[in-house]
Order: structure tokens, then C-alpha cells, then sequence
């Protein structure tokens, strides 16, 4: 499984700003044009490379990441992670992780002494752990309505 890491200075930051520009203007004029197919030209390559739309996505959306000073990492969902990359990847600590392990949250596998995470479960847990959170501020905040605690 390979993984990429991308962390993001300040010229690619600011690199990535003129690209998404041009990205969106691109697009601005494809959308008129209604030519659906997004072609990709690299300098000194004669013949553009016809991507398609969910790759063109992909990849304006990793521009776009850019370009706001995130860092990016790409990994396939199939493969397996460590305890360390899978605590990395949810940004906990290895210990927090495996307590959320013991506490049988996260489904993983023994290879060895080593355990084993799908990235899927990994990805799994952290989409349900988000909406719990988001669904504990919202009633939080509609209790502070409720009580009429100055928040608006």
C-alpha cells in the first residue's frame, strides 16, 4: 500500500492559489462550451490526457486543499494501517487508539504481536464519531436556547 503525504509551505500554498484560479476559470468556460470532457496538458507533451470527471474532481480538490495551507495524504481504502498511522490518521495519540481498540470501537485484526486496522473502519469510526459530535452540539445548543442562556 503506498501512501502520500503532501505538507503544504507557503509557495505551494500560494502556487496552488494562481492553479485553482485558472482551475475554476477553466471550468467556467467548459461549463459555457458544455464540453463535458476535462483534458489534462503537461508541458512538452504534445497530445492531452482526457481525465475523468471524478479524477478532475479529485484532484481540484487536492489543489484546493493546497492552497489553503492544508497538508494531504492519499492512500488507498483497501489497505491496512498500524496503530501509529491509524492514530495519525484520526490525530489521537497510539495509547488513545488503543484503548478505542481494547474497547472494541474499531474493528482490527493480530499479525503477530502487531495489530492491524483496515483504513475503511478507521475512516468508519472517525465519520461516526463526527456525527455523534455534531449531534451533541446541536442538542447542547438547542438546550442553551431552551434555558435561555444568551447564546443566539
Amino acid at each position: 500500500m503506498e501512501t502520500i503525504s503532501y505538507h503544504t509551505d507557503e509557495e505551494a500554498k500560494e502556487k496552488a492559489q494562481e492553479y485553482i484560479k485558472m482551475i475554476e476559470e477553466q471550468l467556467n468556460t467548459t461549463k459555457k462550451s458544455m464540453d463535458p470532457e476535462v483534458k489534462l496538458r503537461i508541458n512538452n507533451i504534445k497530445k492531452s490526457i482526457p481525465l475523468p470527471p471524478k479524477v478532475f474532481s479529485m484532484l481540484q480538490h487536492i489543489i484546493k486543499s493546497i492552497s489553503e495551507g492544508k497538508s494531504v495524504t492519499i492512500m488507498p481504502t483497501e489497505g491496512e494501517l498500524s496503530t501509529q498511522q491509524a492514530a495519525d490518521l484520526l490525530n489521537v495519540s497510539r495509547p488513545h487508539l488503543i484503548k478505542l481498540l481494547k474497547r472494541g470501537l474499531i474493528p482490527f485484526r493480530k499479525v503477530g504481536s502487531h495489530r492491524r486496522i483496515a483504513i475503511k473502519d478507521v475512516l468508519n469510526y472517525q465519520k461516526e464519531f463526527e456525527q455523534e459530535r455534531e449531534a451533541q452540539l446541536k442538542f447542547l445548543a438547542e438546550q442553551a436556547q431552551a434555558l435561555q442562556l444568551g447564546y443566539e
